[in-house]
This record gives C-alpha cells, structure tokens and sequence, in this order.
C-alpha cells in the first residue's frame, strides 16, 4: 500500500507525463522548406546552419538519396535528397539554386538538400488558422499539420536516422 506522499508523487508524474504529451504540439519553432511538393518543417533544435552547396564529392553509392559528401567545420558529412527519401523524383536543375539544412541527428550531422528555404516559421496549437494536426505512423513525416489551406509535414530525425540506417 502506498503512503498518501507516495500516490501524490505518483499523480504528479502521471500529470506531468500527460502535460507534455498534449505540449509536444502546442508550439513548434522551425525552418519551413520546399522539397518537390512538400513544405516540411524543421525543428529548431535540431538545425546547426543552413548553407549553399559550394563543393560536393559526388557518392557512388546504391542509395538513391545519398547525393555526395560536403564539407561542414572540417568535417565531411553526407548530403542527403531529401525529396528520394520522401519517395519523389530528385529536383531536376543539380546543385543549383539549391541549399542545405546541416541539422544534428541520432547518426550525427547531416546535410538535407532542399529546393528552397522559405523561412523561420513558430506553429501554436491556438492559432485560428491551424485547421488540424495528423499524427503519421510511418515514413520521415512524424505529423502533418493543416494550416491555412497547406500541409506543413514535420521532419522527424529519429525516423530519418532510421531510413538513413536501412
């Protein structure tokens, strides 16, 4: 049996468990960008720089998403097509016009190459405009959020680490 400052200490935790449960949407911060038809959304947390690809070595590889290696502060990280891991053709024009989200994941810093970068975006869970958030069980998507008449895919790093890793 428990003591009455045991069950209050264990309801506190179930409170606080539920609490960020139901925050974990409730403000989003991030870079929104362009990849063929998605607009996706990155964490903030997670970014490190956005750059232009000056200089790349191309990959001869088998994955269809890994484009080449960059350099990143004396390091050589992959850069990835985010738009072949998404399961869309690659952006046709190569390198140019492009750029890179170097962002931090579970298998260390990557480059993402996007078509564009469209800017800083904060997404509240109160906004009149947000119509609805869709959670996504599978895929690099973890949720879908429907706002203002568009769908912004939030980019989940554990899940792209996971794809990267297959």
């Amino acid at each position: 049996m428990l003591s009455p400052h045991g069950l209050i200490v264990g309801m506190a935790l179930i409170d606080k468990h539920n609490q960020s449960q139901e925050n974990y949407l409730s403000g989003l911060s991030g870079i929104l960008v362009k990849s063929q038809q998605y607009h996706l959304l990155i964490k903030k947390e997670r970014m490190l720089e956005i750059q232009t690809v000056q200089e790349m070595t191309r990959a001869i590889d088998d994955r269809r998403w890994l484009t080449g290696l960059i350099q990143y502060n004396g390091h050589v990280i992959p850069l990835i097509e985010i738009s072949m891991l998404l399961n869309t053709q690659a952006y046709g024009s190569g390198l140019k016009d492009r750029q890179v989200i170097v962002v931090n994941s579970e298998i260390g810093i990557i480059g993402l190459l996007v078509e564009k970068v469209l800017g800083y975006r904060d997404f509240w869970t109160d906004d009149k405009a947000l119509e609805s958030i869709d959670e996504n069980k599978t895929g690099i998507i973890s949720h879908t959020l429907n706002y203002a008449n568009k769908k912004i895919s939030i980019l989940s790093m554990s899940r792209l680490a996971k794809e990267i890793n297959q």
